[in-house]
């Protein structure tokens, strides 16, 4: 049995647009140091480039599963932000973890740096966008969330109304 079209759509679409932001991320580096003057390596840029947004692509269904669990609403809020503030911690040390592999792997970082020392650098560079990014993605993921519940509450809708109208209908007849 297929998936519905939708479900196939959808699980596309994380992964696609990590491969657009890495292709966009990867074009403006590019050109940005060929306008600076410098001669820029196109290997280590695209390897930079797809590392960093295809592991956000992979770890987006985590922040996803944390909306799923703790839903930011008006019931004990400062809990729930408290909760996310601390995920988004995790997803920046993780991010910058598997950064530091790929990059060790691939030898993207200084030959003499160690592991813990790249992903060190790696996680204070980016820190500050690794957190954005995962409040971008819980942002994301709230919507279709909001946007999920509110069709379910129009189809609850229509269907209350039309067993109102079958029960009118039903108390009329003799």
């Amino acid at each position: 049995m297929r998936p519905p079209r939708r479900v196939r759509w959808a699980a596309l679409l994380i992964p696609g647009l990590g491969l657009f932001f890495a292709l966009l991320f990867a074009a403006q580096n590019y050109y940005r140091g060929v306008i600076l003057g410098s001669n820029p390596d196109s290997r280590n840029i695209l390897i930079e480039a797809l590392s960093r947004w295809l592991l956000y692509a992979l770890l987006a269904p985590l922040a996803g599963l944390m909306v799923d669990r703790v839903p930011l609403g008006r019931t004990q809020l400062s809990f729930r932000l408290a909760v996310h503030a601390l995920a988004a911690l995790a997803f920046a040390v993780a991010h910058s973890s598997l950064m530091g592999l790929v990059y060790g792997a691939l030898h993207v970082y200084p030959r003499g740096s160690t592991l813990g020392e790249a992903m060190g650098r790696l996680f204070l560079v980016y820190f500050g966008l690794n957190f954005v990014i995962y409040w971008a993605l819980c942002g994301a993921y709230h919507a279709v969330r909001y946007q999920n519940e509110m069709r379910s509450r129009e189809l609850l809708a229509m269907e209350l109304k039309s067993s109102l109208t079958a029960a009118r209908l039903e108390a009329l007849a003799p």
